[in-house]
């Protein structure tokens, strides 16, 4: 078959087919690419293995079929030479081994400040190198992000990668390899339990065999019983009692602070302007200025961010992580056992 019959056939096919036999596998409400798993497909096999993409899917094409996401042509014109491996991001390796340039390309657009404005989240001091080679790249990408529908509106259930459940929160996800000892040996700092080792999901969801166990060894973040505040007040709409999303404290991708801590209380939704809009800076044990995001006393000193941070009247401590951390439920700090 000459290359304009190969084009032909492609072409009279189209990008975006829901078909299961040609990859192209479509979940709910979401816009998912043909993706080629066999050298069967792309044009009876006439395709398979090439590199040169445009020779048969044309430009002039290829805005059309991307016409229910315009942010992936945009990204494509900007790519210039590059635009073919573009292609492996979204419709799979096309049978091209890792020496053949056969590697899913993420970054190659979500990693340029000139296509994608958000860029820079992947560039921070400290990133989620998932496969521990020392940054962020391509690989870790795939590792949660298996086949997003990228129409600008995250799913949990569309655009990360099933693990086997289906997740109901980002929380979910997020326990599923952050569990007992943390995720691969990471362990967020001061966290213990009554046990000998740290489980990070038993922390937040707590440990027991009822509701009233779980609740009252629960992290104070996390499923847990509690009093409420009485040193100060909770900014915005947060009260007590309130389960948090593991993302209002921790990015997903690249921070500057230690532990994948936000870099602004941006992402802390129910708190007010005054802490949304704040800077957030954190040094290894020292996390005043995250605290007061949510937590806040009008009389309390100033944390260096503009916040003012929750003090305990009769006496002074240096930072919020002496008595409270990650991990310690509320039961085991009623108790003094943390």
């Amino acid at each position: 078959m000459t290359i304009a019959g190969i084009a032909a056939v492609i072409l009279s096919y189209g990008c975006g087919s829901s078909n299961p036999a040609d990859g192209g596998n479509v979940l709910s409400g979401a816009i998912v690419a043909p993706f080629l798993t066999s050298s069967f497909q792309h044009a009876e096999g006439q395709g398979w293995k090439r590199k040169d993409c445009f020779i048969c899917h044309p430009v002039y094409k290829l805005s059309f079929n991307h016409k229910r996401v315009p942010n992936i042509w945009k990204a494509i014109e900007g790519l210039g030479k590059d635009a073919d491996r573009a292609c492996i991001a979204c419709h799979g390796t096309n049978g091209l081994s890792e020496e053949e340039g056969g590697v899913r390309r993420c970054l190659i657009c979500h990693g340029r400040d000139d296509i994608m404005t958000n860029a820079s989240m992947f560039s921070r001091i400290n990133q989620h190198d998932i496969d521990r080679n020392g940054n962020l790249d391509d690989k870790d990408c795939i590792l949660c992000h298996d086949r997003p529908d990228m129409n600008g509106h995250f799913d949990v259930n569309v655009d990360l990668r099933n693990l086997g459940i289906t997740y109901e929160s980002v929380n979910d996800f997020c326990l599923s390899c952050h569990d007992i000892n943390g995720a691969m040996g990471i362990i967020p700092p001061k966290i213990r339990f009554d046990t000998e080792f740290t489980d990070i999901r038993s922390t937040f969801e707590g440990v027991g065999k009822t509701a009233g166990d779980k609740r009252a060894t629960a992290d104070v973040h996390g499923a847990k019983d509690g009093d409420g505040q009485i040193f100060g007040q909770f900014r915005g709409e947060y009260k007590n009692g309130m389960v948090l999303h593991c993302t209002e404290c921790h990015t997903t991708h690249a921070s500057d602070n230690p532990y994948l801590i936000r870099e602004t209380g941006g992402y802390a939704e129910k708190a007010d302007s005054e802490g949304r809009t704040a800077s957030v800076h954190v040094s290894e044990y020292k996390f005043d200025q995250l605290c007061a995001v949510c937590h806040t006393n009008p009389n309390g000193v100033d944390t260096g961010n503009g916040l003012k941070m929750v003090v305990h009247t009769g006496f002074t401590v240096t930072d919020c992580t002496d008595c409270h951390f990650h991990g310690a439920g509320y039961g085991l700090e009623k108790n003094n056992l943390f």
